[in-house]
C-alpha cells in the first residue's frame, strides 16, 4: 500500500505554515508590520495556489510548499522594504535570560550581527537567514531562492567567508604574546 501525497488546498497551507512564514516574516521586519505581510504571503499563494508543489509527508527530508512560501515570503518582505526603505531587523528572539547585563550583551551581539549582515550582498545576507535562521535545507533555500542546491552551496561558502571576515575585528580577540 502506498500513500498519496495530500491535495494542497488554502486550509491546509494555512494550518500547515502560518507560524513559520509569520516567524520568517517577524525575524525581518519586526512584529509590527509581520501580520500584515503575512496576510499578503498567503493572499498571494492563494491565488497562486494551483503552482504550489506538494507538501511533504511524514519522513521526507525536504517540504517544496514550505520553500515555495518561503520564496513568495522573501518577496513580499523585498516589496515592504522598498516601500518603507526600513533596516530589517535580524531577530526579536535573540533575548538573553541571565539578567539584564546577559539582555544588554546579547542586543549588542546582535546589533554587530546586524551591522555585519548588511555588509553582505542581499542574496549571501537572504542565504545566510533561511539557513541559520530559519533552518532550511540546501533543497528548501534553492527552491526558494530560485537557485540549484550547487549555487546555493557556493553562495553560503562566500557569505560565510565575508560574514567571517567582517566580524573578525567583533569577535576573534588577538593573541597576545
Amino acid at each position: 500500500m502506498f500513500f498519496r501525497k495530500p491535495q494542497i488546498t488554502a486550509d491546509l497551507l494555512r494550518i500547515r505554515y502560518l507560524g513559520v512564514v509569520l516567524a520568517y516574516v517577524a525575524t525581518r521586519v519586526g512584529c509590527d508590520a509581520a501580520e500584515d505581510i503575512t496576510a499578503e504571503v498567503f493572499g498571494a499563494a492563494f491565488r497562486a495556489l494551483h503552482r504550489c508543489p506538494s507538501p511533504a509527508t511524514c519522513g521526507e527530508p525536504h517540504d517544496p510548499a514550505r520553500a515555495w512560501l518561503f520564496g513568495i515570503a522573501r518577496h513580499k518582505v523585498a516589496d515592504h522594504c522598498r516601500r518603507h526603505r526600513d533596516n530589517l531587523p535580524l531577530s526579536e528572539n535573540l533575548q538573553a535570560h541571565g539578567g539584564p547585563e546577559a539582555a544588554a550583551e546579547a542586543r549588542e551581539v546582535a546589533q554587530v550581527l546586524r551591522q555585519i549582515l548588511d555588509l553582505l550582498p542581499p542574496l549571501q545576507k537572504e542565504a545566510l537567514l533561511l539557513k541559520y535562521v530559519e533552518q532550511l535545507s540546501l533543497t528548501e533555500i534553492s527552491l526558494a531562492l530560485g537557485k540549484s542546491e550547487t549555487a546555493i552551496s557556493q553562495l553560503l561558502y562566500r557569505a560565510r567567508q565575508s560574514a567571517r571576515a567582517h566580524g573578525r575585528p567583533y569577535f576573534c580577540e588577538e593573541e597576545s604574546l
